[in-house]
């Protein structure tokens, strides 16, 4: 089978083991409905914890929680106004990976539907 050729940065990322690992656990970062769901929140700009407790319908430890964690992989900056906390997206690539896989959940989906249609 011929090989596709890639750009050099649509190439692997780096194969060592604890560069997979990190791979591994900042997707695993992304494996959470809540938090998909708070970043698609914050795709249209910074919100406070408040807004995005109200948004979500989640209560307010449980959306700390899942903000500390994409904060801690790099994806979310934080800042303080008084009492409030505000957060927003940090890196912008996280938009580029939920697209790609959007596009293949509903690319699948389609492909389920035509096939159930003329089974």
């Amino acid at each position: 089978m011929p090989r596709r050729s890639q750009s050099p940065s649509a190439q692997a990322p780096a194969s060592t083991s604890p560069d997979l690992e990190r791979i591994a656990r900042f997707f695993a970062a992304l494996a959470d409905p809540t938090r998909l769901h708070l970043l698609h929140l914050l795709q249209s700009g910074e919100r406070s914890v408040g807004e995005l407790t109200t948004a979500t319908a989640v209560k307010q430890a449980a959306v700390s929680k899942q903000l500390g964690i994409l904060r801690d992989h790099g994806l979310l900056a934080r800042r303080r106004a008084g009492n409030h906390i505000y957060y927003s997206i940090a890196d912008e690539v996280v938009f580029t990976l939920c697209h790609a896989v959007c596009g293949k959940v509903e690319r699948d989906a389609q492909a389920a539907l035509t096939a159930a249609q003329a089974g």
